[in-house]
């Protein structure tokens, strides 16, 4: 299953997820007016008076009373997802991890997180550590990779080694890259509200405990007793019913993530290692956290006790499909191991690959082992000092300034006055790491940006929009908007947008591409512009045109037309075409893009800006293989 046909799997999982949560609430009102009938006769109503006029109100008052609070619950728990998924991973207790406060643990697992995010074309995830867990489990969660976080336990932090840790991340951004994560948080809004009724239950019989009283006080405690009892036992119907959803959704999509895992990183061995680690522990993957609950669906292993409704398959059928010829055994629990993992296995001779350093669309979604090697090379090339600079904010901060830099503006051009005058000490910064960035050559560029990410997230809402600002005074300096600047602030600020300002769930709704002509006049227009000169261009938009399909009125616009902060619109509703949609878009500016069998660095990064700005991860920039369009 390639990446498109995951989103569409998940938009056709969050349809049953819809249905499934209708039948829930159904099923939960009616367990509700059935604990109000027995009430009723309880109290002496008798059964020929069950059925009597002044009961109506009461069932129907109770109804309304019950999807009330189903639907309120949902709706606040969704609010509260807003801000993406570090609201999980601090609600799990989990400490944000960062080059500041990371030991020798932390910064393998930052590394083996950094060399996965620039393999696989994702922005880096924020990653938190859960430090009271001793358990071996894990993590993704977020609306989009943008604001994906990947939180793990401190157990599997110290007792996996570096191949085992390597194989549970690359399971995890599976998740992040087939579209698990959005469906996962959705999910975890709408079961909420069918486990509140149960948790008011709770809450009114602890209540009691600060209660005194007797007498006709007394009989108003019994009653509210009554009341909380009668709610905790209607929880176990709301748990049942999210149980039952957990289970409907999550089984399939782990045997999923596991094979994509060992497609990326061409190891077995690793997740299965982790797998067997698991099984041997005592409390395997167990989490203490309250919060353990909402979130079991989400993580690689059980989080309690498995039932009938276990939202994971069993370890043992996990291992075995990644290792056929397994024993059954299980090691024996180590503290912290060290070994080293082998180098990434070399890729297929036959797998899709780039021209002139544009991966094939056959690998959105999709990295394999070259682009893990690959970015393991970068970041061991990187130098120390710049390594420092990009992990901590105003470090983070200057280098992304002299990354604009980069692209053409030096000292005596106006971007670094005017943005001395806003930020002295940053600018200076930015000028000592500009020299540094530019010998790393422009491939180079896009994931220093990824990398600095983590760090300026960081920032206050307040120094975000100081930041913001600052990185549009560079852009406007000398007038004019070039295609490499629209490139890069469109990739950070829209990212770092998400963080500060909260996440806006992707939309479910699917736009007609065929009532979408101007915003495709102007993104294929764009894309033709980049080409060179007006010959070139027209082209280009021919050979995008005809690979998009039938599509009525689409001529090329001008330069001034379909100019940057046209294109930031336009892309705004290409976004929420289908999946397939996309697909075709993207496959239209592939073909413009290498219409004149070139294709530069400018060009590569601006067909990564669009597959970003569609929701669509492209793998990195590999020099030396052919390109293909995706099939079909």
């Amino acid at each position: 299953m390639n990446f498109f046909e995951s989103q569409d799997a998940a938009r056709r999982r969050t349809l049953a997820l819809v249905l499934l949560f209708g039948a829930a609430v159904v099923g939960t009102v009616l367990g509700v007016q059935a604990v109000v009938a027995l009430i009723l006769l309880a109290t002496r109503e008798g059964p020929r008076h069950a059925h009597a006029p002044d009961a109506v109100p009461v069932f129907v008052a109770t109804g309304l009373a019950v999807l009330a609070v189903v639907i309120g619950g949902s709706l606040w728990k969704s609010a509260q997802l807003r801000r993406g998924g570090r609201v999980l991973a601090e609600q799990l207790g989990g400490v944000h991890l960062h080059g500041g406060n990371a030991d020798e643990d932390g910064r393998r697992l930052l590394n083996v997180v950094e060399e996965m995010a620039l393999a696989s074309g994702v922005p880096v995830p924020d990653v938190y550590v859960l430090p009271g867990e001793d358990g071996v489990n894990a993590f993704a969660a977020g609306f989009t990779t943008g604001d994906a976080v990947l939180g793990i336990t401190r157990g599997a932090v110290t007792r996996l080694n570096r191949e085992q840790l390597q194989g549970v991340v690359a399971h995890e951004f599976s998740h992040i890259l087939n579209g698990d994560m959005t469906l996962n948080l959705r999910l975890i809004g709408w079961v909420h509200g069918l486990l509140i009724i149960g948790l008011l239950g709770q809450i009114i019989l602890r209540s009691l405990r600060f209660a005194r009283g007797g007498g006709k006080k007394g009989g108003g405690l019994a009653v509210i007793l009554a009341i909380g009892l009668a709610l905790l036992v209607l929880g176990f119907v709301g748990m049942f019913f999210a149980n039952l959803i957990k289970a409907a959704v999550s089984r399939q999509r782990e045997y999923l993530a596991d094979a994509a895992a060992v497609q990326f990183t061409r190891n077995p061995g690793g997740l299965a290692g982790a797998l067997k680690v698991i099984g041997g522990l005592a409390g395997g993957g167990r989490l203490n956290a309250p919060a353990a609950a909402l979130v079991s669906h989400m993580l690689l292993a059980e989080g309690g006790r498995g039932n009938w409704f276990a939202s994971h398959p069993r370890l043992e059928e996990r291992i075995r499909r990644l290792e056929p010829g397994w024993d059954g055994r299980y090691p024996e629990p180590i503290a912290v191991p060290r070994p080293e993992a082998p180098a990434p296995a070399e890729p297929d001779e036959d797998e899709p690959g780039v021209l002139g350093g544009l991966p094939a669309l056959a690998l959105v979604g999709r990295p394999g082992p070259a682009h893990l090697a690959w970015a393991s090379g970068l970041m061991a090339a990187l130098p120390d000092e710049l390594r420092a600079d990009l992990s901590e904010p105003f470090g983070a901060r200057a280098a992304a300034y002299a990354l604009l830099l980069s692209g053409g503006q030096d000292a005596e051009r106006p971007a670094l006055p005017a943005l001395r005058a806003r930020d002295p000490a940053a600018a200076d910064r930015a000028a000592q790491l500009l020299p540094r960035i530019v010998a790393l050559g422009p491939a180079a560029r896009l994931p220093l940006l990824d990398l600095m990410l983590p760090a300026l997230r960081g920032q206050s809402r307040e120094q975000f929009e100081s930041f913001r600002d600052n990185v549009q005074a560079i852009v406007q300096a000398d007038a004019r908007e070039t295609l490499f600047e629209w490139v890069l602030q469109r990739l950070l600020l829209l990212q770092l947008a998400q963080h500060a300002e909260g996440v806006e769930p992707p939309s479910t709704r699917t736009l007609d591409l065929g009532r979408l002509g101007a915003e495709l006049t102007l993104l294929l227009s764009a894309v033709a512009h980049a080409a060179g000169d007006e010959p070139a261009a027209e082209l280009s938009f021919a050979r995008a045109a005809e690979a998009l399909g039938e599509v009525a009125g689409l001529r090329l616009a001008g330069p001034e037309a379909a100019s940057p902060a046209a294109l930031s619109l336009a892309l705004a509703a290409l976004a929420d075409t289908s999946p397939a949609s996309r697909r075709r878009l993207l496959d239209a500016c592939a073909a413009g893009i290498t219409a004149d069998a070139e294709v530069t660095v400018e060009e590569a990064e601006l067909l990564r800006a669009l597959a970003i700005s569609l929701r669509c991860p492209l793998p990195p920039v590999l020099p030396g293989q052919r390109l293909r369009r995706a099939a079909g």
